[in-house]
């Protein structure tokens, strides 16, 4: 098994995506594990997202604040702010 630094792992995730091949034709053509380039993908990209998520207020507070992520209006009516946070937590995730 070869052992390439997070920069080589990077590097090949960037050439396979540029290549137009699926991961798996990717792999097999240079004998790489397809599982395991799956893994240090995700591991790869999840260590790219940044450590918080920024929030922007738009002129004074609504009443009822709503909170907008992929596609899905939630409306936050008496939400304590703990609960808020712990909700943005698992969004990030």
């Amino acid at each position: 098994m070869t052992r390439r630094t997070r920069d080589q792992w990077r590097q090949l995730i960037a050439e396979q995506q540029t290549s137009g091949l699926k991961a798996s034709t990717f792999c097999r053509e240079r004998q790489i594990n397809p599982a395991y380039f799956s893994l240090r993908k995700k591991q790869l990209s999840f260590d790219d997202k940044p450590a918080f998520i920024q929030a922007k207020v738009d002129g004074a507070l609504p009443a009822n604040p709503v909170l907008h992520y992929n596609g899905t209006d939630l409306t936050l009516n008496n939400a304590s702010p703990a609960w808020v946070a712990q909700l943005l937590r698992e969004l990030h995730v």
